[in-house]
């Protein structure tokens, strides 16, 4: 899989999110659905951003280019993230901008990645993901795909239950 490739399949599902939360308003973003396990439309558009930013940096470090940490608060706040093993932190809420900056920055740094890893392609390298193992880059490409497109799904779904902000 070549860069323009991997940079068109992960801007295309960075982009269906795009559109599910751009005209929100902070009420809808940070709007919980009744079951206290579920995450807020804002939650959910954080967790998809900063996943895919902190692999991003996985296999940045994975393949030699040693980026280190991906720094807090560049695409989420102090609060960081919403508890990933299923129990959120407090609803929160963010100007629709806020994630869409995140997609902006994840997506450069893909970009970044991408132009780092010259010598040879994406699809050759490796990720050493914490829950999914070894992962060549081609994997990867079509988890975070996946990954992102199920957390779109998700707030389209958070968005047409009964009792969200109109």
């Amino acid at each position: 899989m070549d860069a323009e490739s991997v940079l068109e399949v992960l801007g295309g599902a960075f982009g269906l999110l795009r559109r599910e939360i751009e005209s929100l308003s902070p009420e809808q973003l940070a709007w919980r659905p009744e079951q206290p396990v579920e995450w807020s439309v804002g939650e959910v558009a954080n967790h998809a951003t900063v996943a895919f930013f902190r692999q991003t940096y996985l296999i940045a470090n994975s393949n030699g280019l040693a980026w280190g940490e991906p720094p807090v608060g560049e695409v989420t706040d102090e609060s960081g993230l919403p508890g990933v093993e299923g129990l959120p932190k407090p609803a929160y809420a963010k100007p629709a901008d806020f994630y869409l900056r995140a997609i902006d920055l994840s997506l450069a740094r893909l970009r970044d990645l991408v132009s780092g890893l010259e010598s040879r392609p994406l699809s050759e390298s490796i990720l050493d993901h914490r829950r999914h193992g070894l992962l060549r880059g081609g994997e990867w490409v079509a988890y975070v795909g996946y990954h992102t497109f199920t957390h779109m799904v998700e707030i389209r779904q958070r968005k047409a239950l009964p009792g969200f902000p109109g």
